[in-house]
């Protein structure tokens, strides 16, 4: 039931019986193969949070875009917590990102909803063009060093602050 479980979760069906391939046997497609990992993974150890990274590296937009649903079905169907790295995704891409995490030169510059995340940038004078990939203009951002200044004594990171001392309480209580 599992292995039924994690092959719909992870769009697969269609390439069930199909031979993986080498590098002399055609096989599966790129997304099949990303997806297969993950598979794979899952079967391995149910983890409630998975840290994966650039599941995206290699694809095209379409099985790029396979590849984000089938991470978007675990963390939906399943609650599973997933934490992705991922340059320079594609505007589809980064609409499925829930929360967004930026650093620049190590440090973080932006820890929020992604919804969240141009608003933050442009009340910091950076403006943003219609039209623009989202991912472009916060990489262009993020390059700037007054960011992470702005970061550490904005509102955001009190807040961040604020609810991780919150967790991490509830961690600590539960532990006792």
């Amino acid at each position: 039931q599992l292995i039924e479980h994690v092959i719909d979760q992870m769009n697969l069906d269609k390439c069930r019986h199909a031979l993986v391939g080498n590098h002399v046997i055609r096989g599966i497609s790129g997304g099949e193969m990303k997806r297969l990992a993950l598979a794979v993974a899952l079967l391995a150890a149910e983890a409630r949070a998975m840290f994966i990274d650039e599941p995206t590296s290699g694809l095209d937009s379409s099985m790029a875009s396979d590849v984000m649903s089938a991470l978007q079905r675990l963390q939906h169907e399943d609650g599973r917590t997933i934490i992705l790295t991922i340059h320079q995704p594609s505007i589809d891409i980064y609409k499925a990102f829930d929360k967004l995490m930026l650093l620049s030169g190590g440090h973080l510059v932006f820890f929020g909803g992604a919804n969240n995340s141009l608003e933050f940038f442009s009340t910091q004078g950076f403006a943003y063009e219609a039209g623009v990939n989202i991912a472009e203009y916060l990489i262009d951002c993020i390059s700037s060093e007054s960011t992470v200044e702005y970061y550490a004594n904005s509102q955001l990171c009190e807040e961040n602050k604020k609810e991780v001392k919150e967790l991490s309480a509830i961690v600590h209580a539960v532990d006792a």
